[in-house]
């Protein structure tokens, strides 16, 4: 498929994100990786409330799999109510 310039463009106006107007309407994962100072890297994945600006659930180690993010996600829902 080729696109220019000005069907990007396009595309991109036709995308809104959704507005969070009250707690755990919207939420957002955001995965950031450090380096411990023996040189080990380690993961987080930190689930936040983008209304209170709350970490919902958080989970650090060595190594995160798709596995355990579907296993941590409905935790997250759960702590919330």
């Amino acid at each position: 498929m080729n696109l220019n310039k000005s069907t990007i463009d396009e595309r991109d106006k036709e995308f809104t994100l959704p507005k969070a107007l009250n707690k755990n309407q919207v939420w957002a994962t955001d995965f950031c990786e450090d380096q411990l100072i023996n040189g080990k890297r380690f993961r987080i994945m930190a689930c936040l409330d983008i209304f209170t600006k709350e970490i919902i659930n958080h989970k650090v180690d060595f190594s995160i799999t798709g596995e355990e993010v579907i296993i941590a996600l409905p935790r997250s829902y759960v702590k919330t109510w």
